[in-house]
This record gives C-alpha cells, sequence and structure tokens, in this order.
C-alpha cells in the first residue's frame, strides 16, 4: 500500500520498539508518548518524540505519510475530532493504520466485565470493525483492509474452567474453540484496520 518511505508517526509510541523497527526498514520516522520512562526509551533510541497533544499543532499539515495508532484510540475522549487532526498532518493519499480491542471478540463475549476489554476507567470507545470503520469514513479515510488477531484462547478456557482468565493455565482442552474458527468470524481481541486518506 505504500511502496516508498517517508515520514512514518506513531501515536501513544510506548519504547518506540516500533518506531525502531521502521526507522531500521528506511522511515524516517517520529513519535507521541506521555508517560515519562516511555520517553527515555524512545529518546535512548535517539528517536524524536513530543510530549504534547496533536492539537498542539506540533506537525505540519500535509506532512505525513503513515499514522499508527497502537492502542491508543480507545482512550481517546473524542475520537471522531482524533481522527480529523490525523487526517489533517496526513499527505493526500497517506495511510493510517489504527488497531484497538475489539468489543465482539469472543473473549469479551464470554469474560463480560472481567474482560480486560472493559478493565477501569482508562478505555472510554469501544470498537467493532463495523463501528471503526464507519468512524474513519466519516473523516474521509478509504478502508484499505481490516482484520483480527490474538484469540486469547488461554484467557476464555480458564475462565470457563473457574480459574482466574489471566493468571492461571488450565489443563483442559476445548477443541471446538480454535484460533481459525475466531480469526475466520472476527472474534479475535484485536481488530486493525488500514486506510487511506481521501480527497
Amino acid at each position: 500500500h505504500k511502496p516508498g518511505k517517508g515520514l512514518l508517526i506513531d501515536i501513544g509510541a510506548g519504547s518506540g520498539l516500533f518506531l525502531q523497527a521502521a526507522r531500521n526498514n528506511g522511515w524516517e520516522v517520529s513519535g507521541i508518548e506521555f508517560n515519562c520512562e516511555a520517553i527515555e526509551a524512545i529518546q535512548k533510541r535517539q528517536i524524536k518524540v513530543f510530549a504534547n497533544p496533536l492539537e498542539d499543532n506540533i506537525y505540519a499539515v500535509n506532512s505525513a505519510d503513515v499514522v499508527t495508532i497502537w492502542e491508543v484510540l480507545e482512550h481517546v475522549n473524542r475520537p471522531d475530532e482524533f481522527i480529523h487532526q490525523i487526517y489533517n498532518i496526513l499527505k493526500p493519499g497517506g495511510l493510517l493504520f489504527i488497531c484497538v480491542p475489539n468489543i465482539n471478540s469472543l473473549v469479551t463475549r464470554i469474560l463480560h466485565e472481567n474482560s480486560r476489554t472493559f478493565g477501569g476507567s482508562s478505555h472510554v470507545n469501544f470498537f467493532s470493525i463495523a463501528t471503526l470503520s464507519r468512524l474513519v469514513m466519516k473523516n474521509n479515510f478509504k478502508v484499505l483492509e481490516t482484520d483480527n488477531l490474538i484469540s486469547e484462547l488461554g484467557t476464555i478456557k480458564n475462565y470457563l474452567s473457574y480459574e482466574d482468565p489471566y493468571l492461571r493455565d488450565t489443563k483442559l482442552d476445548f477443541n471446538f474453540l480454535n484460533p481459525e474458527y475466531l480469526y475466520r468470524n472476527n472474534l479475535g481481541s484485536r481488530i486493525c484496520i488500514l486506510c487511506r486518506k481521501i480527497k
């Protein structure tokens, strides 16, 4: 989808590992991160990082070739405005990649309030492939690909075995649950979407 290289911005860059991988593959990289320890880790990788929100105009209009947001959008108070700000900094035809928890995942359907999707007050938005697609299309992006990943089958099997879903490893086997089934039916715990700026 992007044969040439250019500026890749990762919002919510964590320790900068993804940015380092992108730089190693020929991209110019930059990130936004608010966690002080993560910022130090990014700076040790000698990567440009900002501790400012997008609305501070830290990136020029039409300056980025790719923007990635890995498990950030579920924390954003106004996701519509956030996606619009990303639209503004992307060049025409630029790419946006988003990864968020899947509200329709099997683990969420089974564990309900015990699922980490609903962990605490930091997740203020919940997305399915359909709602995430509508959000980006509303902001003049064309959806190129959608996908789901991470089955969390171990978590589900632990819970069905009356074990702590996240801290145990049950010996029981539920052969009817397999990663292929979850993947085919978009039941993985994370969804990803790749879209292109249009207009």
